[in-house]
């Protein structure tokens, strides 16, 4: 131990007496080490299984997965496979079932519209969880003609009780049905890795689904001892013949396949993709950031050739010479970790605060514990050794005693300095430029692409337009969530707001922004008959309510609006298209009006009447293109009639117009729960969140790469410049002009640029192009388009050169005999 302490010690002071050249290296390795240690942190979130109870990890979930096998999303599968699937799969030990759902809890002071689970009796025993207070499910909250149990979060328990132990043992209305509170559930709880408010007993009968309009859900149990994942996957698509015919839409087996997942497990190949950008970007600025520190290493080896070259004539082995630099270079990497988890805690704090809100993309599936834990230590400490193994290696190649003397021969005896040194120190810089280059131009398309998105124009207004969710009390009525009954309530509610001071004008669609919705098969008056529907051409389709087009601004090109008229249960199915769905169906010479579309609505095929036509609205995610839409009036949504997105246009609005707004949907029923609302453009940014953190990541990665390229040429060049000062003195002496000394550097320097920044455009070139790695990343930019391209290598080259000029001018400025008389 006393020789650990004083070889650490000595490494200490010959660091001590190169403070400048130390500090470079240690907020070197800081940045990489934290940005490492940030990205470390997201991919750790999304990799490692939440503990929603102590044997989530041996549950699997049965439910749909796409036939195409570019997609990797999970649904859950119709209800009426349930007891086929139940009799004819044995792979697992046991089968529960499981499904997520909307509700409404009543019969409380102030009623939760809040997402939860609806499970039948075992599945919280097989996934292991215990009650935080009172206690978990048991079989007599499943039994026939009692009250089913629920289980409360504690987020839920505070929000509707205060966390009152009253709430244990009460009675509340789940969305209409009384439920007894047995329990609160552990923070821990997740499913699929989302958090949701309370957990409810089930029998999964239809007698529980009265007014239920859509009847899905998952089943979950164990493989049995000796069954593989892969035979249970077989077992289970081997039933699919059974199961057809037994769907409850048409077409259901087009696009889906039975498919079995573990619990909590992210298969989404987007999030992904995400996920290996950022651990890319993290191994290519670890990199950087160690040639760096090696370039440094190099010019301590250099100025103490002298030192090792005693030492090896002194019987110094090549362990012992190598231990020397480890001291020193383990030395660096440890101060630059402790310093690096700093930075990467506040990059992390950047996440959880600026890019809060993400609808889509991985940043929309973190779980709440976001932080460094032992594992992200573990990997940060992982990358700290890959960093010192880099910097160590060059010690390695010198370690040799052979080399050592030529290395110092060459030092000792000639005007320009070691050409090996030269050799390894121009070799990583070629190398690091490389990496700066890819970096820039991939940074630099993340950027443009941002710029466009954040600039997108939509084809709708988004100032003074808020945006806010309404549900009604559907299971009041005897139809439930498509009770005729909904619609005058929500006309009334419509109204009511309508009044409010500050408030323009407001309406309803069933489209969270106005340019989503979902697709679905058409047939047209010329679509031949024998078409299998997953043949047909498809179209976006939206719900939206009279005079919902007017307040977002979209314009009405031919014919007619809906109106009043048309949103009554028994009125004219009719339907608005954009002029993509014109353009792509009908062509110029055709009148789209008055003609009849036939497609499925929510489960229900009619025929639709063409009366108007609409502007585009587009999607910055799928290359800007109008694709055709199709939009229906609210009283053709016979499944939901419940619930709406609610869109309000106040130029005025603040805290007092909104508590208004709430005040008058509560006096229309005080049981319609409705959210908080938000500007238009706000929600648009969240859920813009994953792709704004990816380029922020590439941005900043850029800008690291871009200093510490600079850094190192100028550094090269710098101490290429006073090696060279008795080489230079006589070159000047003999008669060269400074002019022509800057201008032998520069190009000098312009000779190592060029070709690393060469390889640096191919390499993503054909990354990008040919091998299309990003395409499911970058929007509004073609891969190929060159003026990126060029913009990068022309700043990177300019920088270069830029960074060289100053020692340039300096060497051009020696005096030659104090050049001589030094040397």
């Amino acid at each position: 131990m006393s020789d650990f302490f004083r070889e650490w010690s000595y490494a200490v002071r010959k660091l001590r007496s190169t403070p400048t050249s130390t500090l470079v290296a240690i907020l070197v390795l800081a940045i990489a080490i934290g940005a490492n240690s940030a990205i470390f942190t997201l991919t750790d979130n999304l990799s490692v299984t939440t503990p929603a109870g102590t044997e989530a990890d041996k549950v699997y979930l049965i439910g749909t997965g796409p036939r195409d096998p570019q997609f990797q999303n999970f649904y859950e599968f119709d209800g009426a496979f349930g007891e086929t699937i139940e009799q004819s799969f044995d792979a697992f030990e046991s089968l529960s079932r499981v499904t997520q759902y909307w509700l409404t809890i009543s019969q409380i002071e102030k009623p939760l519209r809040i997402q939860g689970l609806r499970v039948s009796e075992g599945f919280l025993r097989d996934i292991g969880v215990s009650a935080f207070s009172g206690r978990a499910f048991e079989t007599q909250d499943f039994q026939p003609g009692a009250i089913p149990g629920a289980m409360l979060t504690r987020q839920t328990w505070q929000d509707g009780w205060g966390s009152s132990p009253d709430a244990l043992d009460s009675i509340i209305h789940v969305s209409g049905k009384p439920h007894r509170i047995v329990g609160i559930l552990p923070d821990s709880f997740t499913f699929e890795r989302r958090e949701f408010g309370i957990v409810t007993a089930s029998n999964f009968k239809e007698d529980e689904m009265d007014g239920i309009y859509f009847w899905y859900y998952n089943m979950a149990g164990k493989l049995k001892p000796g069954v593989t994942e892969e035979q249970a996957r077989a077992a289970l698509k081997a039933i699919e013949p059974q199961l057809k015919g037994l769907e409850t839409y048409p077409g259901y087996w087009d696009r889906r396949t039975l498919d079995i997942k573990k619990l909590n497990q992210n298969e989404n190949s987007f999030v992904e993709d995400q996920i290996q950008i950022l651990l890319s970007v993290g191994l290519v600025i670890l990199f950087i950031a160690a040639f760096n520190v090696t370039n440094l290493t190099l010019v301590r080896l250099n100025q103490r050739g002298g030192e090792y070259a005693t030492r090896a004539a002194l019987g110094a082995s090549r362990w012992d010479l190598l231990r020397i630099s480890i001291y020193e270079n383990g030395t660096l990497v440890a101060l630059g970790f402790l310093l690096g988890i700093g930075v990467g805690y506040g990059l992390i704090q950047i996440v959880v605060t600026r890019f809060s809100g993400a609808e889509w993309g991985f940043l929309a599936m973190l779980n709440g514990d976001l932080g460094l834990n032992i594992r992200v230590l573990a990997w940060t400490g992982l990358a700290c050794i890959i960093a010192l193994l880099i910097i160590s290696l060059t010690t390695l190649f010198f370690s040799n005693r052979n080399l050592i003397n030529v290395f110092i021969k060459q030092d000792t005896r000639s005007a320009t300095g070691s050409k090996t040194f030269h050799f390894i120190t121009n070799s990583l810089l070629f190398l690091k430029i490389a990496f700066t280059c890819g970096l820039l131009i991939i940074g630099t398309f993340f950027y443009v692409s941002l710029e466009k998105v954040k600039d997108y124009q939509y084809g709708y207004e988004i100032d003074n337009i808020l945006h806010g969710n309404i549900n009604l009390p559907f299971y009041r009525f005897d139809n439930g969530e498509g009770s005729p009954e909904l619609l005058p309530m929500l006309h009334s509610v419509l109204e009511e707001v309508r009044k409010v001071p500050g408030v323009e004008d407001v309406s309803y669609s069933k489209l969270q922004f106005p340019h989503w919705g979902w697709r679905q098969w058409i047939r047209l008056a010329d679509t031949p008959k024998d078409i299998a529907d997953s043949d047909l051409p498809e179209s976006w389709k939206g719900i939206v309510y009279p005079g919902f087009f007017d307040l977002i601004g979209m314009q009405i090109s031919q014919g007619e609006t809906f109106t009043p008229i048309h949103n009554t249960i028994d009125a004219e199915k009719v339907t608005i298209v954009n002029q993509a769905f014109v353009e792509a169906y009908f062509g110029e010479e055709k009148n789209p009006l008055g003609q009849h579309v036939e497609t499925s609505l929510m489960g229900t095929v009619s025929h639709f009447r063409i009366i108007g036509v609409v502007n585009n609205t587009h999607r910055w995610w799928r290359d800007n293109e109008a694709e055709p839409t199709m939009y229906f009036a609210n009283s053709a949504d016979a499944a939901a009639r419940h619930w709406s997105w609610v869109y309000i246009k106040s130029p005025n609005w603040d805290r007092s117009v909104e508590q208004a707004v709430l005040d008058a949907v509560k006096r229309i029923d005080k049981e319609n729960v409705i959210t908080s609302f938000e500007p238009l453009g706000r929600l648009l940014d969240q859920s813009q969140g994953s792709f704004r953190f990816i380029v922020f990541i590439q941005t900043l990665v850029s800008s690291i790469g871009f200093i510490l390229s600079c850094v190192g040429i100028y550094s090269a060049v710098s101490y290429s410049v006073i090696q060279k000062r008795r080489d230079t003195g006589i070159r000047l002496a003999l008669g060269a002009s400074p002019a022509s000394v800057r201008n032998r550097i520069l190009v000098r320097t312009l000779a190592l640029l060029t070709p690393a920044i060469v390889i640096g455009y191919i390499t993503v070139y054909v990354a990008l192009v040919p091998m299309n790695k990003l395409e499911d990343q970058l929007y509004l930019v073609q891969p190929g388009d060159w003026r990126i391209y060029l913009f990068a290598c022309l700043t990177l080259l300019a920088v270069g050169i830029a960074a060289a000029l100053q020692p340039a001018l300096r060497s051009a400025r020696i005096d030659p005999n104090q050049a001589l008389y030094e040397h």
